[in-house]
């Protein structure tokens, strides 16, 4: 009868040896479960939130497209809105511009609208005595007008830088040529012998 009931007592310590350890096995696959539960609802929330990002940024560029619309519509039916090239036109339009008020006047035409078009004249082609249209032109009417000036500016700071070296040299001996010429240029551009200054 011992025997029976150490076989007994080892049977149900094992027994209860093996329930523990199934009921830990249990706990630890639950917990696993429970932990990657935990992992599929975060990215099922991430998903919703980025579906919501995307929403949000969709109802955006279109609350935006739909702003741009309505502003050109604005703009568009705006009393003074012109189309670009309707301030600029090229010498063959304005030809045929004035050769269609010769002709008589057909339907649909303002007359009126057109003519106030060509009523200013343009200041900017008119032609001055002082002008030239092309490069040699211009160098030709540059030599004759300021050809007198130069010359007389140039003998006046030639005059005035030889009066003043000396003077420089007393003041600060021991520079080089070139840095007295630059200290009389200096002075020169502030002089009131300088010719530009009298003005």
């Amino acid at each position: 009868m011992g025997g029976k009931d150490r076989e007994s007592k080892k049977d149900r310590a094992g027994k209860a040896q093996a329930e523990k350890e199934a009921h830990a096995r249990k706990a630890a696959e639950d917990a696993s479960w429970e932990a990657s539960d935990k992992k599929d609802k975060k990215k099922a929330g991430k998903a919703e939130s980025e579906a919501d990002r995307k929403a949000a940024q969709q109802a955006k560029a279109l609350a935006k497209k739909q702003a741009e619309e309505e502003d050109n519509a604005a703009l568009a039916s705006m009393k003074g809105a012109k189309k670009k090239d309707e301030g600029r036109l090229t010498r063959a339009q304005i030809e045929a511009n004035l050769a269609a008020e010769k002709r008589p006047a057909t339907a649909g035409k303002n007359k009126n609208v057109q003519a106030q078009k060509f009523d200013t004249v343009n200041t900017n082609r008119l032609i001055d005595e002082d002008s030239a249209t092309g490069l040699d032109d211009a160098l030709k009417l540059m030599s004759t007008t300021g050809k007198a000036e130069e010359v007389k500016r140039a003998t006046a700071h030639k005059e005035f830088e030889e009066r003043m070296i000396p003077q420089l040299k007393a003041q600060s001996p021991g520079l080089k040529l070139s840095q007295y010429k630059e200290m009389a240029w200096k002075i020169w551009q502030k002089s009131p012998e300088n010719p530009a200054n009298q003005n």
